[in-house]
């Protein structure tokens, strides 16, 4: 009795140029449960190049748990359940583009060397292709009501008729939009640059579409100004924004990955490196050769983490800080942010561009830093300017984070304010320090926008503008007064007795934590101090009252300053 062959597995030709990528066609089968392909090389610089669509999906677990068949030697390449999803809703919609690019199958993915330089492209692919495909995953009832009222709007929008003249979208078509923002492509970090770099992008559910205009559209209410209530997503923001996210001249690499990295903080990625990775793509310039070394999938996370960081530190310097909100626990400097964490950071966007100004017209003051080695150990030391401005004494309770959405971050937002109104006007809430209670009323009430990060100028209203910036500043944080007397916000990780300080060219007030002589662990390089010098807010800056401006600070304090070492 003959044994059954076993098929072969599909071998990778290696790519031969820069700019040289894989395109598969798929070929009817004579199963419904089989997939069929054929597998061919292009170069993205040839004129003749074929017409092809790039598919956009969530790859799941990343367990590759089926399988196509590829080219005449019914050769087999394991997929992802996701990626084979993909195909088949793909393959009964797209007889229009036979040539597509997907990267689970185009690019060989256990070539490191492969990966890396086709992140290096990644933006290019986008924006070659005719059409981005973005599976969103099998259709329900509901999606499939909110693609057919889209699909009936497209068809509006193509005869002519405005946005601005079609009703409002129902109370049950917001729904749906919401329910399709959970959907996993949408909190994606690939998501964001392949949005961004497509010509024409079209949405699927099943055996649905619809195309970006139209969903974008609804979302917007049709040109009523408002938008469904729901946060929306990266990708979506950055679409319905893209003016806002091209970049000037002046405007260095390194700046606008960090701004970049800043408002995609709550994106996800099987693979940590692509925190950063996945956005390079959205670079409008060539990248700098020095960053290049560092698209790199071999590099360890945390090395990888660890140059990152110092190419960062060397061009937005002391802003770096700023995106260690919370300690991390990789083996690297407390000082260096892990990049790879999910959390949210997106209220930046206002106001860094502002300190990369300092940093691009090279002012000595937000210069005066320095690096040495960390003690024959992993990372560097970080040599920085300071002013102590006293130490944690006690704390409020944590503000809990609230799901992604606009009424509860409007409610969590209302409520905090109440609280702290409360005990303002007398109420003695125990889980609040009498020493904390006793600052809240003698505070003006103006301030609590200063404390709590609203940009609201009137201080005590809460409203959709700002209720997101409060949360979004102030969630897994707690009111914090110092032994001088000064209200603060800090990190859940701070502790009793860590030294709050402002360091010379940072944008925020620092919490660090002493660990030896002259050697400070960084808690946090994004907290809020109230007052920290009681002269300072009689110069604050018109156009950044709830800021420090550290350099005046220095200036009216020379005396006070010390060098501190961060490690």
């Amino acid at each position: 009795m003959e044994r059954p062959t076993m098929p072969l597995t599909y071998q990778y030709e290696p790519l031969t140029s820069d700019m040289e990528i894989r395109l598969l066609e798929l070929i009817p089968s004579e199963s419904e449960n089989t997939l069929r392909c054929r597998i061919i090389r292009e170069d993205l610089h040839n004129p003749e190049l074929k017409k092809f669509g790039a598919i956009s999906y969530a790859w799941g677990s990343g367990e590759r748990s089926t399988s196509i068949t590829c080219n005449d030697k019914d050769e087999v390449l394991e997929i992802t359940p996701n990626c084979s999803h993909a195909l088949y809703s793909l393959q009964r919609l797209t007889a229009e583009t036979p040539y597509l690019w997907i990267d689970a199958i185009c690019i060989n993915q256990k070539d490191l060397v492969e990966r890396s330089h086709q992140v290096l492209i990644m933006g290019k692919i986008y924006a070659a292709a005719s059409t981005t495909y973005i599976y969103l995953g099998d259709s329900t009832d509901g999606s499939n009501f909110l693609f057919q009222h889209l699909q009936d709007m497209e068809g509006k929008l193509q005869a002519g008729e405005k946005a601005g003249r079609q009703p409002e979208p129902s109370e049950g078509l917001v729904d749906e939009v919401k329910e399709l923002f959970k959907r996993p492509w949408f909190s994606g970090i690939w998501a964001v640059q392949d949005l961004m770099n497509s010509k024409q992008p079209i949405f699927i559910c099943g055996d649905k579409k619809a195309t970006s205009r139209a969903l974008m559209e609804c979302h917007d209410g049709y040109s009523r100004g408002w938008r469904v209530p729901t946060i929306s997503p990266a990708p979506v923001e950055f679409w319905l924004e893209r003016s806002k996210y091209h970049t000037g001249k002046g405007t260095s690499a390194a700046q606008i990955l960090l701004f970049l990295a800043a408002q995609t903080g709550l994106c996800k990625s099987t693979n940590p490196r692509d925190r950063v990775l996945a956005l390079a793509p959205l670079m409008e310039d060539e990248l700098p050769p020095e960053l290049i070394p560092l698209i790199d999938y071999s590099l360890p996370v945390e090395e990888f983490l660890q140059r990152f960081a110092l190419f960062l530190l060397k061009d937005v310097g002391l802003c770096l800080l700023r995106m260690v909100r919370h300690p991390h626990s990789q083996t690297m400097p407390s000082w260096m942010p892990d990049l790879t964490e999910n959390r949210g950071k997106k209220y930046y966007d206002n106001n860094m561009p502002m300190y990369f100004d300092h940093y691009t017209d090279g002012e000595k003051v937000f210069r005066e830093f320095s690096t040495m080695p960390n003690d024959g150990k992993a990372g560097q030391l970080l040599v920085v300017k300071a002013l102590r401005c006293g130490r944690i004494q006690d704390f409020g309770p944590l503000i809990e984070p609230v799901e992604n959405d606009d009424l509860a971050i409007l409610g969590a937002a209302r409520n905090l304010y109440n609280t702290v109104e409360s005990i303002r006007q007398g109420a003695n809430l125990p889980q609040w320090p009498g020493s904390i209670r006793q600052a809240l009323r003698k505070m003006n009430p103006i301030r609590m926008g200063d404390l709590f990060r609203s940009a609201d100028e009137r201080g005590q209203e809460v409203n959709g503008d700002n209720a997101f910036h409060i949360m979004d500043g102030c969630s897994d944080c707690r009111v914090f007064i110092t032994t001088a007397g000064s209200l603060g916000v800090a990190p859940k990780e701070a502790q009793t007795g860590d030294l709050v300080c402002i360091v010379k060219g940072a944008i925020d007030p620092c919490i660090i934590r002493e660990k030896g002589p002259n050697r400070w662990t960084l808690v946090s390089g994004d907290c809020v101090l109230l007052a920290a010098i009681d002269e300072f807010y009689e110069y604050r800056t018109h156009d950044e009252p709830w800021r420090f401006n550290s350099e005046m600070m220095f200036d009216l304090f020379a005396d006070k300053e010390e060098t501190l070492t961060l490690c």
